[in-house]
């Protein structure tokens, strides 16, 4: 059990918690869920919200090129919509983080926690 909770984050952690993620369930504070995220950033998903969580969950340091990669793309809208396509993105990225750490979790904490 100790081997399993302390191996480290592989890329089908974070795939499976992606695809584990309800689609219609717990918006972010901006309204948006996971159906929006993933129907509208499907051209960059892989690339925006994988790596930068696979990155996090291996190494506990957030993905520091993905800033620059993102505001030079998008460089050509206004700084709110910058503002507001990063904070989508870095809310996927958190939400993805969370669901593989409840992932790794769910196996564990039946042989943690007792019934007496």
């Amino acid at each position: 059990m100790n081997e399993f909770s302390i191996a480290l984050f592989t890329a089908t952690d974070v795939h499976q918690a992606l695809f584990d993620m309800h689609s219609i369930k717990a918006s972010g504070p901006n309204g948006f869920h996971a159906a929006f995220l993933s129907e509208n950033l499907k051209c960059g998903w892989k690339y925006c919200s994988l790596t930068p969580a696979s990155e996090f969950l291996m190494t506990a340091h957030l993905w520091r090129g993905g800033t620059t990669l993102l505001l030079a793309l998008f460089q050509k809208l206004s700084l709110l919509k910058r503002y507001l396509i990063f904070d989508l993105l870095v809310y996927a990225i958190y939400k993805i983080v969370t669901k593989a750490i409840v992932n790794r979790l769910k196996n564990v904490l039946y042989e943690v926690i007792s019934l007496s």
